[in-house]
């Protein structure tokens, strides 16, 4: 009986030419181009199995550097969920401009829960199914005092970033299944309670300064913030050149931020507070201050020197701590809230942004504009600013309803 011919099958895109020999074995084909003489150069690699070959593949072509970074030569659906991500982010994320250091880190975080989670599992083995079995895990995961760890935003990043790989890796020709597409895709939905940063009420601000107007540091930062309305990272990132004593304006131009560097494989070297274009790179404005608040900073700029470790130069931050001539971030949060929870009892400390949300809720319930908020708050989008002139309407309608119970009352009486 004649033996039927096997039907000859297109190998996966990047399986190059790996074949089951006579005796079991694997073997491949590995082109390295051409010698000096025009002669193709290529050896033949042999394995006891296909992931063997792809190993010494892989190897061959580090040493002979045909390949940087020690990424892994074959992306395609047989490739391991980290190296897939691995090859993502070093071609697709690190050191592209629009990408900052800050931002990246974010990312990669993000795809180590993924990483973590599939960790030696071919890419293309991961279906719908598996995706939704996936987020419905995050979802569920609790912090170690019984409540759930992820926020909406921090499920939306991780599903962005995961979704851009995937997108990228059909571009690319790696994989031929990218599971977002499919109907019963079901996006990340948090069961995270939302805490809403709220106004400080006028009992909250008023305790809160008498308490912080004796930390002769830490009060300057926070009186400027109630005063401008900035973001927490734009007030501690304000250098002295950025202040127009004669016609009391602050320029906003910039914020302190974390740059992180990273070398060449995406390994992690180094942290450190810089400073950086303000929010998004279109926060810049300038904001009209009081006579007090320009001699507030006066008095600052007398005391300083003998405080802090302030230095006085155009470029020099305004504001400096004990140890050195700026504050980060970080530090700033903690020594606010060390300081409140040593002076009043029964606090859970400050939400810094409560701070901006103060001062915009307040000029909202007296009458600001849309638009004289976002100038003053450096926002771009309306809606962002409307949440602050909804509530002041709300609180507007409220008082009218005590108006009118109140007038119709005096009239009938």
């Amino acid at each position: 009986m004649a033996k039927t011919k096997k039907k000859a099958t297109r190998r996966s895109p990047g399986e190059g030419t790996i074949y089951q020999m006579k005796d079991g074995r694997y073997g491949a084909a590995v082109s390295l181009g051409k010698d000096e003489n025009g002669k193709r150069i290529r050896p033949i690699i042999t394995g006891v199995s296909e992931d063997d070959v792809r190993e010494k593949m892989k190897n061959l072509l580090q040493e002979m550097k045909a390949v940087d970074n020690n990424e892994p030569v074959i992306i395609n659906s047989l490739t391991s969920v980290e190296d897939f991500i691995k090859e993502f982010k070093l071609k697709s994320l690190l050191n592209k401009p629009e990408i900052s250091s800050r931002t990246y880190e974010n990312y990669e975080y993000s795809l180590n829960h993924f990483e973590n989670a599939y960790r030696g599992k071919p890419i293309g083995s991961m279906d719908t199914a598996e995706l939704n079995s996936f987020f419905r895990g995050m979802e569920n995961t609790l912090t170690g005092i019984g409540v759930f760890k992820y926020s909406q935003a921090s499920l939306d990043r991780l599903e962005y970033i995961l979704e851009r790989m995937y997108r990228r890796g059909m571009k690319k020709g790696y994989i031929s299944l990218n599971p977002f597409d499919d109907e019963d895709y079901s996006k990340p939905k948090s069961k995270q309670e939302k805490k809403e940063v709220l106004a400080l009420t006028k009992d909250e601000c008023e305790a809160m300064v008498a308490v912080l107007q004796e930390n002769k540091l830490i009060y300057p930062v926070i009186g400027f913030m109630l005063n401008t309305g900035t973001r927490t990272q734009e007030a501690l990132g304000l250098k002295w050149k950025h202040i127009d004593w004669d016609n009391g304006i602050i320029q906003i131009r910039q914020a302190i931020t974390i740059e992180v560097t990273y070398d060449k494989n995406g390994n992690k070297l180094g942290r450190e507070t810089v400073s950086s274009t303000t929010k998004k790179g279109s926060g810049d404005r300038d904001i009209y201050i009081s006579e007090g608040m320009i001699n507030a900073l006066t008095v600052w700029k007398t005391e300083a020197p003998e405080i802090s470790k302030t230095a006085f130069g155009e470029e020099d931050y305004v504001f400096g701590n004990s140890k050195c001539g700026h504050w980060t971030y970080s530090g700033f949060r903690s020594s606010v809230n060390r300081y409140l929870e040593r002076n009043i009892k029964d606090t859970d400390g400050l939400c810094l942004h409560r701070i901006r949300h103060t001062v915009a809720t307040s000029l909202a319930e007296d009458g600001a504009s849309v638009v004289e908020l976002m100038q003053l708050l450096g926002h771009t989008q309306t809606k962002t600013t409307m949440k602050y002139i909804d509530k002041a309407s709300k609180k507007i309608a409220e008082n009218n309803r005590e108006r009118l119970g109140r007038c119709l009352s005096e009239r009938l009486a």
